[in-house]
């Protein structure tokens, strides 16, 4: 069996016909039809229900596909890995991360490609749940991302722990000069907090760290988006509890950051990838930038 007929059966399955397949691949169907056949009867299985015109997969296909998806991604790895050996470390290294560890990881970013310019960072900010799925689809390699994460078949790496922080406008502060505050200050304080949700636990989290004292924030507005906080918290909306790193950016003219003396829960990030994947050389080096830039933090 070929790899090429390893793509052909990818194609179709991601495709959902064997006639959008046949387009992607820029072949004629019956060829294709052809190779899926020649599979079907080297594995002594069905990958296919023939009923109607919609592919849909048997249990050995299902398997079939998911294995296939691995040695495709891993001979492509090889092959960028074989050639960078050639040509000098170079290639493709495809990154994701959340929008509030952005921050956090651009030292290493950049240290990354003065150390290795040939290498193209191909790099996605997206929710954790997608992350996951570009981790699971081999879209990415590595993922930056705090945890929780919701994905069992990935290893991670903790790269660094930080408190979370009360952030809001100086015209709103009750509490100036004050640069320490407890949660039960925080009573009467209009707050903007991200909503809770599979990608999203920090709306949960600080609900849990003022239901210790029996008292709850005052929500006026709760938000899907990182970028949509900051928003509506530079608009003098209300206050926001975030991890520190990702306020950090803010000048202490535009923001005011105070720390919360018994907020007991830090924030933690991981660089994540699957277990089952074959990493590239490139997603080493980056491992190792990582691992050497965060071994000084308290983690």
């Amino acid at each position: 069996m070929e790899i090429k007929q390893l793509q052909y059966f990818i194609a179709i399955v991601e495709e959902g016909s064997l006639s959008q397949a046949a387009k992607r691949l820029f072949m004629a169907q019956p060829p294709l039809s052809r190779q899926i056949s020649l599979m079907e009867e080297e594995l002594g299985v069905s990958l296919f229900f023939r009923t109607g015109r919609k592919n849909e997969l048997t249990d050995a296909g299902k398997l079939f596909y998911q294995k296939a998806k691995i040695l495709v991604s891993n001979m492509n790895e090889v092959i960028s890995e074989v050639q960078a050996t050639e040509h000098r470390q170079q290639g493709i290294l495809a990154i994701g991360t959340i929008m509030s560890c952005t921050n956090l990881i651009m030292p290493s970013l950049k240290t990354f490609i003065s150390m290795y310019p040939n290498i193209n960072l191909k790099l996605w900010t997206r929710i954790p749940s997608t992350l996951m799925e570009y981790l699971d689809k081999h879209i990415i390699e590595l993922a930056v991302v705090r945890s929780p994460y919701g994905m069992l078949n990935v290893s991670n790496i903790l790269l660094y722990k930080e408190p979370f922080v009360l952030a809001m406008i100086p015209q709103l502060d009750p509490f100036y000069p004050q640069t320490t505050v407890s949660l039960k200050d925080l009573t009467n304080l209009p707050m903007v907090l991200l909503h809770t949700g599979k990608d999203v636990r920090y709306n949960e989290l600080i609900f849990q760290e003022f239901g210790r004292y029996g008292i709850s924030p005052r929500v006026v507005a709760e938000c899907s988006d990182f970028t949509l906080v900051q928003s509506l918290v530079s608009g003098g909306i209300g206050a926001t509890i975030l991890p520190k790193s990702s306020v950090s950016t803010f000048s202490e003219n535009q923001m005011r950051i105070i720390n919360i003396s018994d907020f007991s829960t830090q924030s933690e990030v991981h660089v994540a990838w699957l277990n089952d994947r074959f990493l590239s050389t490139n997603a080493q080096l980056m491992l190792d930038l990582f691992k050497l830039t965060y071994k000084k933090n308290d983690i």
